[in-house]
């Protein structure tokens, strides 16, 4: 029999003949095999097969994995085969290369990009698919227990309440889903909103050591499909507050199930992203501060750019927290990939082989596209000198990347962005913005600038739902710094 190592060659040789796959993808497909590990244990007496009779073990494991699969991979390009693309990939090109031009046509694409974006960057979503749950309400507690079919351990957290005075309104409280908190709690609830939060850190730690309730039951394993990073894994946890909320406890509190957000801020801004991006049950989505890896465009460059400011802060309560607003130098704005990579495990294992932006065959944009179906809401926030680091130009370009999504869709009022002066968390005035374009867009409710604190009356004063289509950076002072930062077209 030939030596190991022509025996590999003749068997990648054959693989490519029945597959059509380029030489790279058999490589990296069968070197991933169970089959070719056990052709390098020696007891297996593999090592002594003809190359066909090893394609064909190949093949079936092929077939069977293939039907164990969350979703079909095989369109998408192979990690080893990923090559640097300057230009922003396009929202509404499908992986044939057709474009997407009608809304049915964008479901298929929505369902696209939700693997690429799972195969890529965040691993599997969990759907609830074989799913028990039960839950307890406490006080201001609603504890949860989510076990699947047929597997032993469970998944158990707690979530904190926090609800309006006076009495509930026909359907329930709106409710907003804090991942990791809500900030400005007081002024949601005395706007009529009840606010549900949970500590994302024990539904997944927030590292490498993939342990968490998560994990209890959907531990990380050594293929793709067996991990999810822990943004996911805190979205998750996000859907199963829904899960109990419509299970019963949203009757017991009076909360609504129907008029549902998602928020969270920072690393967990990004897993409110995600959270309304694959939870199709959160009409809005306010993904805050979520910067590289949430709503900031990898591929744009803002880093020691200078931006005019203008006058749109200067009645700001934090106006004196910016040093020059008609020259404001945007410095560490451009977060590399690779900062990403060494965060807690915010993402799967195929991730960390990406070196650069360039080389994701997808950009963030894709992943606020996928909170534009179903008429659902997108709301952008973030702070500006206080995110620096963030990019928040490169948030503006996000959300014009992804305006043609809701475009197409017949829901341009759905897609907000607000920029707030300094802080990176959520201001008053974010959770005032919110309400007002979300009732007004949702419900026909002109906004009560009577709710407005006196701090902010100001400020406010001129403030229109409408105000929420851009922020300062698409002024005309800034048409040319903004462009220049935009990557290659």
């Amino acid at each position: 029999m030939a030596n190991d190592t022509a025996l590999m060659r003749m068997v990648i040789r054959q693989i490519t003949k029945r597959y059509g796959w380029t030489n790279e993808v058999a490589m990296e497909r069968f070197y991933n095999s169970e089959i070719c590990n056990k052709l390098s244990d020696r007891r297996t007496g593999l090592f002594t097969c003809a190359p066909i009779e090893i394609v064909d073990l190949f093949a079936e494991e092929c077939r069977i994995l293939k039907a164990k699969l969350p979703f079909e991979i095989s369109d998408l390009t192979p990690l080893v085969s990923l090559a640097p693309v300057p230009e922003l990939p396009d929202v509404l090109t499908k992986l044939d290369g057709t474009k997407v031009t009608t809304a049915a046509e964008w479901e298929e694409r929505d369902e696209e990009i939700r693997r690429i974006l799972q195969y890529y960057m965040y691993g599997v979503w969990r759907g609830g698919e074989g799913e028990i749950l039960d839950y307890t309400v406490s006080g201001n507690n609603i504890g949860i227990t989510v076990k699947r079919e047929g597997l032993e351990g469970a998944a158990e957290f707690t979530s904190s309440v926090s609800l309006p005075q006076g009495n509930a309104p026909a359907g329930g409280w709106p409710v907003i889903v804090g991942i990791g908190g809500v900030g400005q709690t007081a002024y949601a609830n005395s706007r009529g909103y009840a606010a549900v939060s949970f500590t994302p850190t024990v539904i997944a730690a927030d590292n490498f050591s993939r342990t968490g309730e998560f994990y209890n039951i959907y531990p990380y394993g050594s293929t793709w499909e067996q991990q999810t990073g822990s943004l996911m894994a805190w979205a998750w946890g996000a859907g199963k507050i829904l899960d109990a909320l419509e299970a019963g406890a949203g009757s017991e509190l009076k909360i609504s199930t129907e008029i549902t957000m998602v928020t969270g801020v920072s690393r967990y801004g990004k897993a409110a992203a995600v959270a309304g991006a694959f939870e199709e049950r959160f009409l809005v989505t306010m993904p805050v501060c979520s910067g590289y890896g949430g709503l900031t465009i990898g591929r744009y460059t803002s880093n020691n750019k200078t931006y005019n400011l203008g006058t749109d802060f200067l009645a700001s309560p934090k106006a004196n927290s910016v040093g020059n607003h008609s020259a404001w130098l945007s410095f560490g704005g451009t977060e590399p990939i690779g900062s990403l990579h060494g965060n807690g495990g915010w993402f799967n294992t195929n991730f960390q082989s990406i070196p650069s932006y360039e080389h994701c065959p997808y950009d963030q944009h894709f992943l606020a596209a996928l909170a534009a179906s179903k008429g659902r809401y997108l709301y952008m926030v973030t702070g500006i000198n206080s995110d620096m680091w963030n990019s928040p130009p490169g948030m503006q370009y996000c959300h014009d990347s992804v305006l043609p999504v809701f475009e197409l869709l017949g829901t341009r009022d759905n897609l907000a962005i607000n920029m707030h002066i300094n802080l990176h968390g959520i201001e008053i005035e974010d959770l005032i913005k919110l309400f007002a374009w979300f009732e007004y867009k949702h419900f026909g409710k002109e906004p009560d600038t009577s709710s407005y604190p006196a701090d902010l009356q100001a400020f406010l004063a001129n403030f229109t739902p409408g105000d929420l289509k851009t922020t300062v950076f698409k002024s005309e002072a800034n048409r040319e710094v903004y462009n220049e930062g935009k990557p290659a077209n």
